[in-house]
């Protein structure tokens, strides 16, 4: 049982990720970054 915790904490713990987003313009990177931040889709204008 303390095994499978371990693997959960693991998986799930509190370090810290980064993320390379990559795409071509006017692709939606922003609206993705916003919808993970704030989970609302923000108008931008470019």
């Amino acid at each position: 049982m303390g095994s499978l915790l371990s693997v959960f904490s693991g998986l799930f713990g509190s370090k810290e990720r980064r993320i390379l987003i990559l795409g071509l313009d006017g692709a939606g990177k922003t609206t993705i970054l916003y919808r993970l931040q704030v989970s609302e889709v923000v108008t931008t204008i470019p």
